[in-house]
């Protein structure tokens, strides 16, 4: 009924890819000694930013979906 864990070929990075206009990224960045992931738009604007880089694209896909991203 319900899964246990990620499906088969659902990845965080995949679905946000997949709303996230093109060239978006991900980039590790280090600060005060603490290393995190922020997800960037292509002008440069950063939307989400985690501890690893798939909580920070997974909530790059909830930004998306909360601000009616679509691919352009």
């Amino acid at each position: 009924m319900f899964a246990k864990g990620p499906m088969p070929g659902a990845t965080p990075k995949r679905d946000a890819l997949a709303i996230l206009p093109k060239g978006s990224r991900c980039q590790q960045v280090t600060a005060m000694g603490i290393t995190g992931y922020v997800v960037s738009l292509p002008d440069g604007r950063q939307i989400a930013s985690a501890g690893n880089a798939g909580q920070a694209w997974s909530k790059a896909h909830d930004w998306a979906l909360r601000n009616g991203q679509g691919r352009d």
